[in-house]
């Protein structure tokens, strides 16, 4: 009988810490920061709308009274966040104020979660300060020197290991016969 409680004490314990665990889920960290459901994010995520997505997304609904499918729908005609910002005639300093207060509270729920450390969200919380003082709409690729496609200089002059073709592209292969 100990055994048997034992067991079915220890099975309780086990499937208790699993819920706990997946409670604070990028998703779930997600759906404090925009206000968003677990399940409309789901939905969001199964039509290709990245989590990066969905933070600018939920500002500018709530600051244009629209839904984010909306607003999504917006940006994939090719407008830019800040496009839609300017054109709407939403203050461009306070939106990008908003936008990084949600990324900063966004950072401060995944060290709380411990997904990132506290030095690890400092970090990324400078960077992204200083990259939105750089926002002024312009998209990647737009004119701009190297557009931002990772132009890198690896081994491989930039280019990977076959671009999927099995070791057959562009970067370097190896024959070994």
């Amino acid at each position: 009988m100990k055994k048997l409680t034992l067991v079915a004490v220890l099975a309780f314990a086990l499937i208790f810490s699993t819920f706990s665990v997946f409670a604070d889920s990028d998703q779930s960290i997600l759906s404090k920061v925009t206000g968003l459901s677990d399940a409309e994010i789901t939905e969001l995520r199964t039509q290709r709308i990245g989590y990066g997505q969905l933070i600018p997304a939920s500002i500018l609904a709530g600051r244009l009274g629209m839904d984010i499918k909306d607003v999504i729908a917006l940006r994939q005609s090719g407008k830019s966040y800040y496009q839609i910002a300017v054109d709407k005639d939403i203050n461009v300093e306070d939106y990008k104020n908003d936008l990084l207060d949600k990324r900063n509270t966004y950072i401060d729920e995944q060290v709380k979660a411990g997904t990132i450390t506290a030095d690890q969200g400092e970090l990324i919380k400078e960077r992204m300060s200083t990259n939105i003082e750089n926002c002024d709409g312009q998209t990647p690729g737009a004119g701009r020197i190297n557009g931002g496609c990772g132009f890198g200089r690896d081994m491989s002059g930039g280019f990977g290991r076959g671009f999927g073709r099995m070791g057959n592209g562009v970067g370097f292969r190896i024959n070994a016969q």
